[in-house]
């Protein structure tokens, strides 16, 4: 998962945006 953390993730994880907004 910390591999794809950017905007890979954020595509499909609407809660990662805010761990790649940092």
């Amino acid at each position: 998962e910390g591999v794809s953390r950017g905007t890979d993730k954020v595509a499909f994880r609407p809660h990662t945006t805010r761990v790649s907004e940092k």
